[in-house]
């Protein structure tokens, strides 16, 4: 029970940061100072943003979570199996490839190129260079930090939001954050605005479009097409 608070406190961690990197890199592409706005993006909605990334159908940060718990519980049982199954690196291969080949289909095709090229890892365990557990850790590891990168260099963009005030008439932009009834609204070139609940008479959320579909559903439509 004494571990209980600290894989807590982890997992939070964890989340705030998750949540901290993909609001920068939105931040960036929408051409704000990251430095002014971040911190106006309370903690909850960070933390909020950072599990949207486990909730929401982005299976390859889910499939990297899976293998992780997987190898931390079962890691000496799989590699117990596997060996007793199989001795040569073609077998080894094969399951590899396999492996790869799933995660990628269940993984938008941005996300499935960085799974496919940090498998290479995998080939330590092929060639008998590295256990399996050390190298499935090393490929969770190292894809964890492509897909940060990813959220960080490609994000998806700033839900955009049209208000219309008593004072100033139609404020339009970028939605960086709401809080304590306060409309931070990003408009380009480094520049936001506040607007207060009390000068708003109408809002309007565009939040742009759906997350890219995974590649197994981009087959289907292909051949359904």
């Amino acid at each position: 029970m004494s571990l209980l608070p600290l894989v807590i406190a982890i997992f939070v961690g964890i989340l705030y940061t998750v949540g901290a990197v993909l609001t920068t890199g939105q931040l960036r592409r929408a051409n704000l100072v990251v430095r002014d706005t971040l911190p106006l993006v309370p903690l909850p909605q960070l933390l909020g943003r950072g599990m949207s990334v486990f909730l929401k159908p982005f299976a390859g940060v889910l499939g990297i979570v899976l293998v992780f718990i997987a190898v931390l519980v079962l890691g000496s049982r799989i590699e117990r199996a596997l060996e007793r199954r199989m001795s040569g690196s073609t077998a080894r291969a094969i399951v590899v490839v396999v492996g790869v080949a799933a995660l990628a289909l269940v993984s938008p095709p941005q996300v499935a190129i960085g799974v496919v090229a940090c498998a290479l890892v995998l080939a330590l365990w092929v060639v008998g260079k590295l256990p399996l557990r050390e190298s499935l850790l090393l490929f969770a590891g190292i894809t964890a930090l492509m897909l940060l990168g990813l959220a960080f260099y490609r994000p998806e963009p700033l839900a955009t939001v049209t208000i219309r005030t008593s004072t100033r008439g139609v404020v339009h932009g970028d939605l960086i954050t709401t809080a304590n009834g306060t409309w931070y609204v990003g408009q380009g070139r480094r520049n936001f605005v506040a607007v207060g609940s009390g000068d708003i008479r109408a809002i309007e959320i565009d939040s742009g479009p759906h997350s890219s579909r995974p590649l197994f559903r981009r087959i289907i439509d292909a051949f359904g097409g």
